[in-house]
């Protein structure tokens, strides 16, 4: 497996596309692809060259190679909004030796991470399992060189169904975002919204677990955003540093917990 064509402008890929490398030291533009879809219960094994990090990682059901020129700045939180993509944030990470990052969706569409094999954690519910799935990540934060390592199937593996691409897509901006929340996002940061007819306002993401530890409820507010999102011990811990103190939404810093 390799990274595909496709990726934002900050990024180089080395060694055969197997390894991704962010140009700049700006967090942005830094969003790879997958060059093929992977099967239900596959396993991505990704290595972090380094000693610090920060990654966005998820699936889509949008072909890559159909979103040329299209790429949104940042995968979260802006496409938590779009239909057809599932990502989510995993708070900031040191580590004194490089590691290694493998997630899979299982056949629930649920996505199921480890850190260096170590007990396995839910990153996200809901994902569609009856599409071709795509996987994609995020690199930003102390993130400069990540490496895919290898693919593994898991156990009973289940094959996607053949699907069609929507490619009708249209840029908007962060101002135009269909968001239950208002997120201090750059107006100039282009978004992909998928043009359909039946769209929904109540299909959009509602954040009623947090989006941390995805067990306990989001009843705690962030000072000063006022983003609800996170439940009072992930917040706490957040706030305290293990997040950078800053906001898993919008990236402001956190001045208190309400």
């Amino acid at each position: 497996m390799q990274f595909h064509d496709i990726h934002g402008s900050n990024v180089a890929l080395l060694q055969s596309k197997r390894i991704a490398r962010r140009e700049n030291l700006g967090c942005s533009d830094a969003l790879t692809f997958t060059d093929r879809p992977l099967q239900i219960n596959e396993k991505i094994f990704i290595k972090f060259i380094g000693t610090s990090w920060g990654v966005s990682f998820g699936y889509t059901s949008h072909n890559p190679s159909t979103l040329k020129n299209r790429l949104p700045k940042y995968a979260f939180p802006v496409l938590i909004y779009q239909k057809g993509f599932w990502v989510r944030d995993v708070v900031n990470h040191k580590t004194d030796k490089n590691f290694i990052i493998y997630f899979y969706v299982n056949e629930r569409g649920t996505v199921i991470y480890s850190i260096d094999g170590l007990t396995e954690e839910v990153l996200l519910h809901g994902v569609k399992t009856d599409c071709t799935l795509w996987a994609m990540i995020d690199l930003y934060g102390n993130s400069k060189l990540v490496e895919l390592v290898k693919t593994e199937l898991k156990t009973d593996i289940i094959p996607h169904p053949k699907a069609e691409f929507n490619s009708n897509f249209t840029l908007t901006t962060a101002t135009n975002v269909r968001s239950p929340f208002e997120h201090n996002m750059s107006a100039e940061c282009p978004l992909l919204v998928q043009v359909e007819d039946d769209f929904r306002e109540d299909e959009l993401h509602v954040f009623n677990e947090c989006v941390v530890c995805y067990e306990k409820p989001a009843n705690t507010v962030v000072y000063a955003c006022g983003h609800i999102c996170l439940c009072y011990p992930c917040a706490f811990n957040i706030w305290q540093g293990r997040g950078n103190g800053r906001c898993p939404i919008c990236r402001n810093i956190i001045r208190n917990i309400i």
